[in-house]
């Protein structure tokens, strides 16, 4: 309940604020955690690894979304079930990302839009990056909150991209989304 109260008081906030402000708010102090070398981050949560070259112990997955404001995903051990780092790069900062999984998935704005607007009940409370991605919509699409983009999807999914880390690669009650949008977290919270 409060998790949803919040989500609508944001809402009804920056219903009333300039929309690129608010997306530019939003980029702002998301993954700023770094941790010391060696440390590994809690599930569902991203921390900064500056000065360290992923490209060297992990696999390249691919570039989300593929363009010039993609982020790419690489795995630390593509062979294994078992939940381990990976890491993302591209990010306007330069310093790569970190975070734990046993399965990660991407998924696009229209994917999302489908999911959130058509499959979901309506009952079910905003997460912080559903929040997110109605900030990012408005002010990329001119649309309200719960309403699809339309016909500037593909230009939304030129910039934004959802990732999505499973604890274990079978079941999962919880999983961790990360909304990227940019080249920039904007938000990440723990799903159900």
């Amino acid at each position: 309940m409060i998790r949803s109260l919040g989500a609508l008081l944001l809402l009804g906030f920056l219903a009333a604020c300039d929309p690129a402000a608010d997306v530019t708010r939003l980029s702002q102090g998301a993954d700023t955690i770094d941790l010391p070398s060696g440390a590994a981050p809690a599930f569902g949560q991203m921390v900064r690894r500056c000065g360290m070259d992923v490209t060297r112990d992990a696999a390249k997955i691919g570039r989300f979304p593929d363009t010039r404001q993609g982020v790419t995903l690489y795995d630390s051990d593509p062979q294994s079930t078992r939940m381990r780092p990976f890491f993302l790069t591209g990010f306007t900062d330069g310093c790569p990302r970190q975070f734990m999984a046993a399965l990660v998935t991407t998924g696009t704005p229209g994917a999302h839009e489908f999911v959130r607007y058509q499959a979901t009940p309506a009952s079910v409370p905003y997460s912080p990056t559903d929040t997110a991605y109605e900030v990012i919509k408005r002010a990329t699409c001119g649309v309200g909150t719960g309403k699809p983009c339309g016909k500037r999807l593909s230009r939304l999914e030129n910039q934004a991209t959802f990732i999505i880390a499973y604890q274990r690669f079978a079941t999962n009650e919880t999983w961790a989304e990360f909304l990227i949008h940019n080249r920039n977290l904007i938000a990440s919270s723990l799903e159900q």
